[in-house]
Parts: structure tokens; C-alpha cells; sequence
């Protein structure tokens, strides 16, 4: 179907009787320019403030048929939705509670067949989840319809995902786990996650996200913000750090913190001696430091820890005084394989929050640091993704961290970027959309044109037509043209040339190696044919091509011409580029002379979007050359080539 858009071009075509050929032509090629990979899910947060710990920017996940809502937080260590079931507000709790809790789920209330189905008799599973924090949970899981979203902006409705359900205190809301590892339970096959579920039904491009938590004193709409299968780009500052995920399963992102300094009035003192290793896990409000490095938060803001609720609680006059302070707090990340240093910053009411019952008798002000008893707890928690934001890629296991973006207010004109699959095929370059009034320009324009030359055309003849009627009228010839002094030998049209050294008329050009060893991303645009026709025998031969993959012998002879046939270019996946082995040849294999007829014409450019073919060598019966000079092959070579494994599905229980 014609757009709107291309409907004038259309006309014009058509009254100036151009083909319209052309204009479908233009139209097709902009079309073919959009990816079939489907675009990033922009998640839609509940816009609600909440937790007994926050307030935190929630989400909304949808489970069940017909669908019930929860308010959840986002878990980028889980890999599995939780919901509240109603065991989790007893007779006796608040009334209050159900609320708090972000909403209760209740199993009858779907009736999606196959819908709450427990996976074992007792249905009861001790999760992994937060147990490194010492927060244990006993998980009731079953299967059942699930979306992410508030309405209008949810992720499509998956049928039979696992859904964990929970009662425990530990984690007071239900969350959604961004991590895109299988749940594999005790004698069954893994299941896989949301996540994966909506990679493999083609609604998200690949399996990464983007997220920041939000904050709520900045701005009061400066909810959190998720993209799916992408990022978007309007919400942080850009920086160089990309950090290799890690080995463990309790988290992928681990990081090192350099350094961690406060500064306030001029004034900076360093809380960290030494560098730490921590992992990054929204799963968790707190940051979780080592003893000595809390002492040093302990000196720097006068605050004091309380050994019944664990947590650094803030008296109002405390807390007034340290909001005038205003000091911040500079986090300085980096990784064990890079040279990059990424500052984030941030201000002291990042740590400003509230604590509530069940955690505290009363509600009450509380900084968010917590002490670890092992290295394993070393923790930067949701308080740290307030002015962060987080790009991870679990396809090729890398993620990085940036400082959030203020500049443009809390939402700025979105710009949300695709993570293509690792193994999509790569893009072409970005091509402008079609230019209607161009097109309708350049069709006029070739129409006057056209009929200019058509009309000198009419002239010259109608005008030649009038000279030679006027000679025969007068009967002379001096009007016409000059006879020539000069006298002319005819020339012979025979191929055989009488001149000496005359070259060979079926003489084919040299055509180089289409595969070096290696490449970058610099060159995905390369013109691997090079045509080189000399003029004359008595000139030089072509001299010996600059490729560690050319077929070519060290001294010129008829035998050096060869017909290689397939084109390609080396894929790029995310910055590793690969390299193409030189082809191998058997060992009975007998060196012939290439197929000379017909010429082989110079190659365009090419544009890599596709695995290469095989090079092959096209054989002939002459097996010597003209002067019996046998032609010998080039030494075998190998190009090593990297085998990168990007699957990684760690067991969950």
C-alpha cells in the first residue's frame, strides 16, 4: 500500500509518463532498511511510591484469567516473577497489610486451565533467591498467564510461566526477575524464563534490558524506568566501562568499586581503604559494606547503628542536619579488565529514606547501609540504582553501569535503542527515509532533461536535412566541408594484430584474495576484487598483491591468473570480528591453469550482510603453461578462528 507521504510522487509519475518503476524502486529499498527484528518493550511503571523501606518506584505484574494485579519490584538477580499469596496477611495482621504488601494473589482466582499447578505433592521449594543476604523464603510455584505493565503499556501475556508464590516477610512485596536463566526443578526439565519466553516468540529483539530505579526527591513523576530487550539512551550520561559478567550464580554483575569518597563543603574524606568487589542487585534496598567501611560512613555522618533492627537509624534533628550538609557520595567503578574509572555521584537524600513496620516498631528515618559478614555480601542494592542506570546483555554476558541524567527533567523525550540477538545478522547502515519532494524533483528534472536532448536531437537532423537540400539545389560542393589533404590506409579487422607484443583478447584480470585474516569493524565495506589489465606486454607485470591470503605466486607466469569464486565479509558481533580460514587443499590435488574465458569483470562494492561462501577454484584440463612451466600452488595456511560460548542457564531451585 502507497502512503500519504509518497501519494504526490505517485501523480507526478504517472502524468509525466515516467515508469513508476523507479519510485516503487526508491520506496522498496527504504523498507528493506527496517530490521524484521521486532523493536524494545518500553515498560510502563504503576506510578506509585511504595515499600516499607523506600519509597520505591513499583511495577505491575499481571498474573492469572482473568488477570490480578500486584505492585512488584524488579529483582535483577531473580530470574522469576513473585507474587503474595493470601498467607502472607494472616488473621491478625493490619489491616493494612494486603496493601502494603503490593496485593494479594489468590491461585482460585484464575481459571486458565493449565493454570496454579504446583510442580511437586508439597508445592513448597526453599529458594536461592537473597539467601546470601541471609533472607530465606519457602516458595509455593506453579504455572499461570503473566504480563509486566501497567495498562497501555504492559508486556504481551504469556501462558504457562512459573510464577513463585510467597508468604515470608523477608521480601515484603512480590518482584520481577530481569535475569534470563531456566528454573530447573528436582527432576524435571528447566523451564524457561519470561524473559527467554519472550525472546524465543520474536517480542523482544534479544535478551537484555535497561533499567534505573527512580527516585522520589528529585522529581515527583521520576518513576523507574525499563526497557526490555534494549535501553534508553535520553537517561544517562555515556561512558567507555563494559564489565564481563561473572561466574557466580547468585548475581552476574559484579564490579569493582574503587573507591568511595563524601564530599561536603569543600571538604572530601575517603570511606573505602581498599578496593572492593561488589555485586550490583536491585533485589535489595540496602548497601551492604564491610564493617570497617561502615565505621567510616558511621564517622562521616554521625549516624549510629542499631543492633535490633540491624539498620542506621536517623533521629529528625540528625536528619535535618545532614539534608542542610547536603554532601555526596561518589561510587568509582571499574573492572579488573579495563583502565576505565566511571564516577557515579550520589546526593545525601538518595539515602533519606523510610523504614516501617514489620522491620521497626514505629516508622522512622534510616540511612540504607547495611553490614556484610562476607565478602559474598558486598552489595549495591535499589538505593544505588536511584542515580544509576544499568544496561545488561546476558547474549553476550557483558553490562555496564552509568550515571543518570538530570539535565532534561525526569522524562525526557524518550530515545530507546535496540541490543540486536548475538546471532542477528548485522544491520545495514542507516539509509534516510525517502525523500518525497526529491524524487518528484529528480523525475521532472529527468523529463526536462529528456526532452531537451530529444529536441537538439530534432534540430541537428531538420538543420542537416536543409544543408544537403540546399547543395542540391545549387548543384556545388563548396558549401560542405573541406576535402581532407590527408590520405587514409584502411586498417585491417583481423583479431590476429600485426603489432608486436599485442595482448591476449581473452586475457582475464588478476583477481585478489577476498579474505584477509583479519578484520575489524572498520572495514565492513570493502571492495575485495581489484581488476589490473596492462595495456601492453613490453609494460612490467602486475606486481604481487598485498594479501597474507593471496593464491598469487612470487614471479609473474601465465599460471598466476585463477577464477576464485564467493564473496563475503566477516560478521560483527558486538566488538570481536571473525576470521575465515584460507581454503585447504587435498593432497591429490593437481595444479591447473584457471579458466581464462570468459573475462572476469571487476566485482562492486559489498556490503556484508550474510555468511560467506566457500572460496573455490575453478579447474581446467591444461595442467602447464605455454612455455611448460608447471604452476605450483601456494603453501596451505590455517586462520585460527575464536569459538565464543555465550549460553549460560544457571539451575535455580
Amino acid at each position: 500500500m502507497l502512503s500519504w507521504n509518497a501519494f504526490p510522487a505517485f501523480v507526478v509519475v504517472n502524468l509525466l509518463g515516467l515508469p513508476t518503476g523507479i519510485l516503487a524502486a526508491a520506496l522498496s529499498s527504504s523498507l528493506e532498511a527496517r530490521a524484521d527484528a521486532p523493536p524494545p518493550l518500553t515498560v510502563l511503571p504503576s506510578r506509585k511510591w511504595e515499600g516499607i523501606d523506600g519509597p520505591w518506584s513499583t511495577f505491575t505484574l499481571n498474573v492469572g484469567t482473568p488477570a490480578q494485579n500486584a505492585s512488584i519490584l524488579i529483582s535483577t538477580a531473580s530470574n522469576q516473577p513473585w507474587v503474595v499469596l493470601p498467607d502472607g496477611c494472616p488473621s491478625g495482621s493490619p489491616s493494612t497489610c494486603p496493601n502494603s504488601r503490593g496485593g494479594l494473589f489468590t491461585p482460585t482466582g484464575s481459571w486458565y486451565v493449565p493454570s496454579w499447578v504446583v510442580n511437586q505433592p508439597s508445592g513448597i521449594f526453599a529458594s536461592d533467591i537473597g539467601s546470601n543476604y541471609g533472607l530465606n523464603a519457602n516458595v509455593t510455584y506453579g504455572y499461570d498467564n503473566v504480563s509486566l505493565g501497567a495498562v497501555g503499556g504492559a508486556t504481551p501475556s504469556l501462558g504457562d510461566q512459573v510464577v513463585g508464590g510467597i508468604t515470608s516477610k523477608n521480601f515484603y512485596m512480590g518482584m520481577f526477575g530481569l535475569n534470563s536463566a531456566s528454573t530447573s526443578f528436582a527432576g524435571t526439565t528447566p523451564v524457561e524464563s519470561y524473559m527467554s519466553h519472550l525472546k524465543n516468540k520474536n517480542q523482544i529483539p534479544s535478551l537484555s534490558y535497561g533499567y534505573t530505579a527512580g527516585n522520589q526527591y528529585r522529581f515527583p513523576d521520576a518513576f523507574g524506568s525499563l526497557t526490555l530487550g534494549g535501553y534508553d539512551s535520553s537517561l544517562y550520561v555515556p561512558n567507555d566501562l563494559t564489565v564481563s559478567f561473572t561466574n557466580l550464580t547468585k548475581s552476574d554483575l559484579m564490579i569493582n568499586v574503587n573507591q568511595i569518597t563524601m564530599s561536603s563543603g569543600g571538604a572530601k574524606k575517603t570511606l573505602s581503604p581498599a578496593t572492593l568487589i561488589a555485586f550490583i542487585d536491585s533485589t535489595v534496598p540496602y548497601m551492604y559494606l564491610p564493617v570497617d567501611v561502615c565505621k567510616q560512613f558511621e564517622d562521616a555522618f554521625g549516624i549510629t547503628y542499631d543492633p535490633k533492627s540491624e539498620l542506621y537509624l536517623v533521629t529528625d534533628e540528625k536528619r535535618k542536619q545532614l539534608l542542610a550538609e547536603n554532601a555526596n557520595i561518589t561510587f568509582t567503578m571499574t573492572s579488573m579488565a579495563s583502565k576505565v574509572f566511571v564516577d557515579i555521584v550520589l546526593p545525601y537524600k538518595a539515602f533519606d529514606l523510610k523504614v516501617q513496620a514489620p522491620l521497626v516498631d514505629e516508622e522512622k528515618f534510616y540511612f540504607p547501609l547495611k553490614r556484610s559478614v562476607n565478602a559474598a555480601q558486598i552489595t549495591l542494592g535499589r538505593v544505588f540504582l536511584q542515580e544509576a542506570y544499568l544496561i545488561a546483555d546476558y547474549e553476550r554476558q557483558v553490562f555496564s553501569i552509568h550515571q543518570r541524567d538530570w539535565t532534561a527533567g525526569a522524562t525526557p523525550k524518550a530515545n530507546v535503542v535496540s541490543i540486536p540477538a548475538i546471532n542477528a545478522t548485522p544491520e545495514p547502515k542507516p539509509t534516510k527515509s525517502v525523500n518525497v519532494v526529491a524524487i518528484t524533483c529528480g523525475a521532472v528534472g529527468g523529463a526536462v532533461l529528456i526532452a531537451v536532448i530529444v529536441g537538439f536531437a530534432i534540430m541537428a537532423c531538420r538543420r542537416q536535412k536543409r544543408v544537403k537540400t540546399e547543395r542540391a539545389a545549387s548543384g556545388s560542393s563548396e558549401r560542405g566541408f573541406a576535402k581532407s589533404h590527408h590520405s587514409y590506409q584502411s586498417q585491417s579487422t583481423n583479431p590476429q594484430s600485426t603489432f608486436l607484443h599485442s595482448p591476449n583478447p581473452i586475457h582475464s584480470p588478476f583477481v585478489q584474495s577476498p579474505y584477509p585474516k583479519s578484520l575489524n569493524s572498520e572495514n565492513a565495506k570493502s571492495n575485495y576484487t581489484k581488476s589490473i589489465a596492462p595495456s601492453s606486454w613490453e609494460r612490467d607485470p602486475p606486481a604481487r598483491p598485498d594479501s597474507p591470503t593471496s593464491f598469487y605466486q612470487s614471479e609473474y607466469d601465465p599460471c598466476e591468473t585463477q577464477t576464485i569464486s564467493g564473496l563475503g565479509a566477516p560478521l560483527k558481533y558486538g566488538t570481536k570480528s571473525m576470521a575465515f580460514s584460507a581454503i585447504d587443499f587435498p593432497a591429490d590435488y593437481e595444479p591447473t591453469i584457471a579458466d581464462r574465458s570468459p573475462p572476469v569483470s571487476p566485482m562492486p562494492l559489498f556490503e556484508a550482510t550474510a555468511m560467506p561462501k566457500p572460496i573455490s577454484v575453478i579447474k581446467t584440463k591444461d595442467t602447464k603453461a605455454a612455455d611448460g612451466a608447471i604452476c605450483e600452488l601456494p603453501a596451505r595456511e590455517q586462520v585460527g578462528r575464536d569459538l565464543l560460548n555465550y549460553s549460560k542457564k544457571p539451575v535455580w531451585i
